[in-house]
């Protein structure tokens, strides 16, 4: 994969710490609103790899703040 594709990729990814795009990718929303990011490294970042990867995934939309 060039760099060009693997920026292409990440341009569009919303970063903020926020549940509107990282709940159920890599983290829950804890009692208090906020994020929580415990639980299996192995499942968050095959989430997390699979959502940068694939745009179109249903994943993919929601890390990069678009919804179909």
């Amino acid at each position: 994969m060039s760099y060009e594709t693997v920026e292409h990729l990440l341009a569009d990814v919303r970063w903020e710490r926020e549940p509107a795009y990282w709940d159920g990718v890599c983290a829950s929303v804890g009692s208090t609103g906020r994020l929580n990011f415990s639980g299996g490294v192995k499942d968050s970042a095959g989430r997390v790899a699979g959502a940068l990867l694939d745009p179109n995934s249903e994943l993919g939309r929601k890390i990069r703040g678009m919804r179909r």
